[in-house]
């Protein structure tokens, strides 16, 4: 017994020092798809990966953000005040962008990046060619998550909220979303959604808002009509549910609901019925994304890209970025 004992904390222990070193070094913390490649980070590098093969390339990029928006010819890494471009031809930095107000996600569409800042309440926009900024806009209360889609741009927020236990948010309300015109800012239209946004994806027509962030969030993936911009959908998933992507047929959540070991949700478009699968040594899924009829989920408790096969369920590759 003392054995087994042994044998099991050794092993807990060794995953507790993987991912904590995979976490401090930022390895596959994020996951994007274009120019026919995954995207991810590991450290001071933006790593490219075969979807096919496996196969990695690294570009180094002098910064060490974690959120990253891919097009066909720029891929885009952001540090809380730092805005990086890589053109994909020469794999070179092409844009270095420094700002005062803090971003920690963006987005990348309609020939500019967004950046929403959660402590001063603004969305940036910043030209996908040349890096000039172009505006600043005030939007809702602690934005959280941009996308783009329909013409517009998706802004997700988590509205007023305050300090609960060890600092942690609490969400007074109902979370906000803001469609706003790509060309001025102008908000289109607003529509309330669960408590606790923290992602948002636009697909099939229509935008995807994950609510999990914060004590007592709603654990809802809210679908959003964008022909009535009202919601249609609350689809119930699992506790700290983290990240959200959209296919054709499906949409796919990341969630790690016990806080150690992740978890995938498919989501029947047609039906909007869900159902979820542990993923196997997983620890901390942060971010996902479709390629190749795969779906990858990004996990830096284990530094690994992970694919899943959207039939079974079941995982079918792992790309592993070493830790020391």
């Amino acid at each position: 017994m003392r054995a087994l004992v042994s044998v099991a904390l050794a092993l807990v222990a060794a995953v507790f020092v993987s991912g904590a070193a995979a976490d401090g070094g930022g390895r596959a913390e994020s996951v994007a798809f274009g120019a026919g490649q995954l995207w991810t980070t590991v450290q001071d590098r933006l790593v490219s990966v075969d979807p096919v093969t496996g196969r990695s390339r690294a570009i180094r990029t002098g910064a060490y953000g974690t959120a990253i928006a891919v097009t066909s010819r720029t891929a885009w890494r952001l540090q809380p005040h730092s805005l990086f471009g890589v053109n994909l031809s020469t794999r070179r930095v092409r844009v270095r962008l420094g700002f005062g107000h803090a971003a920690y996600t963006l987005a990348a569409g309609y020939g500019a990046v967004w950046l929403p800042s959660f402590g001063s309440d603004t969305l940036t926009k910043v030209d996908g060619r040349s890096g000039v900024r172009r505006w600043r806009v005030r939007v809702a209360h602690s934005p959280e998550a941009v996308a783009t889609g329909d013409g517009s741009v998706w802004l997700a927020s988590t509205g007023r909220w305050h300090k609960g236990r060890g600092d942690t948010m609490v969400p007074d309300g109902h979370g906000v979303v803001l469609r706003l015109d790509p060309m001025t800012g102008a908000v289109r239209a607003r529509v309330l959604v669960d408590r606790g946004p923290t992602a948002i994806a636009f697909g099939a027509g229509d935008a995807w808002v994950l609510n999990g962030r914060g004590i007592g969030a709603d654990d809802t993936l809210d679908r959003i009509d964008a022909g009535t911009n009202r919601v249609v959908a609350s689809i119930r998933v699992p506790h700290w549910s983290s990240a959200v992507t959209v296919g054709r047929l499906y949409a796919w959540v990341v969630s790690e609901p016990k806080s150690a070991g992740g978890t995938i949700t498919r989501i029947d478009l047609r039906t909007n019925h869900g159902i979820t699968r542990p993923i196997p040594h997983s620890w901390i899924p942060q971010a996902v994304a479709l390629a190749s009829g795969g779906v990858w989920i990004a996990d830096p408790g284990v530094a690994q890209l992970i694919r899943i096969d959207p039939h079974t369920l079941r995982v079918a590759k792992r790309v592993t970025f070493p830790v020391s």
